[in-house]
C-alpha cells in the first residue's frame, strides 16, 4: 500500500504538489483519482511496466506521454512537464519574434544580448531549431 506524507486538504481545489517530483505526482494523482496503473496503461496506450518504471523513478517518459497523463488525470500540463518543456511545446518561435519586435530590436541586436549570432535568432523565429535550455534561461532573463 502506498503512503503519502503530504499535509494536504483533499477537499481543496488549489492543491500544490510543487515539492513532489514527476513520478511522485503520478503516484499521488493515481491514488487520489482511484485509478490503477492498469487503467492508466489502457487509457494512455502505454505498458503497465513502463508506468511502473516511471513511478519508481527508473524511466524518463517523453513529453508527449507526460502530456497524455495530464489529460487523462485531468491536471494542468505543468504537473508532469517542466517550464522549459512547456516552452518547447508552445509557439515559441512567434513568442521570440514578437518579444524582439516589441522591444524594437533587430535580430543582430537581440543575438548580441543573448550571446548568439543573428542566424540563430532567425532560425528560432522561423522554428527551424529550438533554443537549448541555457538559451531559454537567457530569454527568460530578458523578460520573455
Amino acid at each position: 500500500m502506498t503512503t503519502f506524507n503530504i499535509d494536504i486538504n483533499l477537499k481543496s481545489t488549489d492543491i500544490s504538489l510543487e515539492h513532489l517530483n514527476f513520478n511522485e505526482r503520478l503516484k499521488y494523482l493515481l491514488f487520489v483519482r482511484g485509478m490503477t496503473e492498469a487503467e492508466l496503461a489502457q487509457k494512455s496506450h502505454i505498458s503497465r511496466s513502463t508506468i511502473q518504471r516511471f513511478k519508481n523513478n527508473n524511466k524518463q517518459l517523453s513529453i508527449e506521454t507526460r502530456l497524455k497523463f495530464s489529460e487523462i488525470l485531468d491536471v494542468d500540463k505543468s504537473m508532469f512537464c517542466g517550464e522549459y518543456e512547456l516552452f518547447l511545446i508552445s509557439n515559441f518561435s512567434d513568442e521570440i519574434k514578437n518579444f524582439r519586435l516589441k522591444n524594437s530590436l533587430t535580430q543582430l541586436e537581440f543575438g548580441e544580448i543573448l550571446e548568439v549570432n543573428r542566424k540563430t535568432v532567425r532560425y528560432w523565429e522561423k522554428g527551424y531549431c529550438v533554443p537549448n535550455e541555457e538559451n531559454y534561461l537567457k530569454l527568460k532573463e530578458q523578460g520573455l
